[in-house]
């Protein structure tokens, strides 16, 4: 067995940790169609996006008259 020597030494690297992100938010859109009935969107609000019952309303309204 050969005895190592100063050109035959193994080299270590150390690699960085990956950083880890939040992934970027995704953007909802909502848009009054003659077919989603309120009570449907403001259910979806409430289950999906965890909004209050007022709240889930006062989103509902405002796509309804605006969007």
């Amino acid at each position: 067995m050969a005895k190592p020597t100063a050109d035959n030494q193994t080299r270590s690297e150390v690699k960085s940790r990956a950083s880890i992100k939040r992934p970027p938010m995704f953007t909802v859109l909502m848009h009054n169609d003659d077919y989603t009935t309120m009570e449907f969107v403001v259910e979806a609000l409430i289950a999906v996006f965890h909004k209050s019952p007022t709240e889930a309303n006062r989103i509902m309204l405002h796509i309804h008259f605006k969007g």
